[in-house]
């Protein structure tokens, strides 16, 4: 099973404020200054994201209709490098700023973040709530909450 979790949301997730929201997520959590997330590479319905210099992860956009949901868009986000504990949470802020900003909720079926459906706004605030900047802290932090 690929390590992705998914969003279904009412509206098509802006790619800026995704990344804006998503980077923030990061630097606020682990305690670090100048690191953005940018868009790296930007197709129609598929799109990559990275943070730093070393974690990324790729997004994948359906419109509504093609997919589990008629009516809302299904967004796919996977660490794309590696799948390191680090990219995992990567996903995480990605995903939860395209569910919060997109009016939509997280479907976990992989486990990422404790599985099931999380509601939108959820995973950010267990990342700002998490005790330790350790990644792999981090990760079993999100599952326990």
């Amino acid at each position: 099973m690929a390590v992705e979790v998914e969003v279904f949301a009412h509206q098509q997730p802006n790619r800026l404020l995704v990344c804006r929201l998503g980077g923030w997520v990061m630097r606020s959590v682990l305690g670090v200054g100048d690191v953005a997330a940018v868009i790296t590479e930007d197709g129609s319905d598929v799109w990559r994201v990275r943070w730093g210099t070393s974690v990324s992860v790729q997004v994948v956009e359906l419109p509504p209709g093609q997919y589990e949901f008629v009516d809302l868009w299904t967004v796919s986000v996977s660490p794309y490098e590696r799948g390191v504990d680090l990219g995992k949470v990567f996903a995480m802020a990605i995903a939860d700023a395209a569910a919060v900003l997109a009016d939509g909720f997280i479907r976990d079926e992989g486990g990422m973040a404790g599985g099931g459906d999380i509601p939108a706004g959820r995973s950010i605030a267990r990342l700002l709530r998490c005790p330790s900047q350790d990644e792999a802290a981090i990760l079993e932090f999100l599952k326990r909450t």
